[in-house]
């Protein structure tokens, strides 16, 4: 049976997003919002708390989304908000997850990923998928005109 379609994961597959992408996330919310606080520190406080939403995001037993569903931006912006209560710094948790939003709709590709989507295209349908929120997913669609 001839293959008819490709389906990627976005992240991590396509797309490098790993610690260290982070890390210049978090080093531009220090630098642009005056944070006293190393970048490291700040991520490793912030990354517990996004974790834990990780494991709650779907119910373990049936594999249904928690109710109710709430988006990476909101639960960005709260674990900022703890982040900076927790460590005493007066950060803007908004403008922290819209960075962190916008970078992740800038990743870099991984070397192969784009002469590996090149040769595919045309012979068999191509789909991306991913955990993520479109706000991110349709940035790095767009940012590399992986369109229809």
């Amino acid at each position: 049976m001839p293959l008819k379609a490709v389906v990627f994961d976005v992240f991590e597959t396509l797309v490098a997003n790993g610690p260290d992408l982070w890390l210049a996330s978090f080093q531009r919310i220090c630098r642009d919002q005056g944070l006293p606080v190393e970048p490291q520190a700040l991520w490793d406080a912030w990354i517990v708390l996004e974790r834990d939403f990780r494991r709650r995001r779907l119910d373990p037993q049936t594999l249904q989304p928690a109710e109710p569903f709430q988006s990476y931006r909101e639960v960005w912006v709260d674990c900022f908000d703890r982040v900076f209560r927790q460590m005493g710094l007066s950060g803007d948790p908004t403008n922290a997850a819209s960075l962190c939003i916008q970078d992740l709709g800038r990743r870099p590709t991984f070397p192969e990923t784009l002469s590996v989507l090149q040769d595919l295209d045309g012979t068999v349908k191509l789909a991306l998928l991913s955990n993520a929120d479109r706000a991110s997913l349709d940035a790095l669609v767009g940012h590399y005109g992986w369109h229809d």
